[in-house]
C-alpha cells in the first residue's frame, strides 16, 4: 500500500494542497479505525460464552482488534511524518 511506505526525502517539497489532502485522507482513515475498535471490543464482550465456535470467532476479533489498532498507530506515525514535509 502506497499510504504505508515510509515517505523518502523528496527532491523538492510536494504543493501544499497535496501534502493537506494527504493529511485529510490519513486522518480519515485513522478516524474510521478508531470507530472500528469499540465495536469489535463489545462484539467480544457480547460473546464472552464459552464453546468452540465462539472461541474461534473470539480470536478473530481480538486478531482483528490488533491489526486495527497497529494500524491506527501506524497511520498517527505516517500523520507526523506528514506533518513535518514542507509544503
Amino acid at each position: 500500500m502506497l499510504l504505508l511506505s515510509p515517505i523518502a526525502e523528496p527532491l523538492s517539497s510536494p504543493p501544499a494542497w497535496a501534502v493537506l489532502h494527504a493529511l485529510a485522507l490519513l486522518r480519515a482513515a485513522g478516524a474510521e479505525l478508531d470507530d472500528a475498535a469499540p465495536v469489535l471490543i463489545a462484539v467480544r464482550a457480547d460473546s464472552q460464552w464459552r464453546s468452540d465456535g465462539v472461541e474461534a470467532l473470539q480470536e478473530t476479533i481480538q486478531e482483528l482488534l490488533s491489526r486495527t489498532r497497529a494500524a491506527s498507530a501506524g497511520l498517527a506515525d505516517r500523520v507526523s511524518e506528514l506533518q513535518r514535509v514542507p509544503a
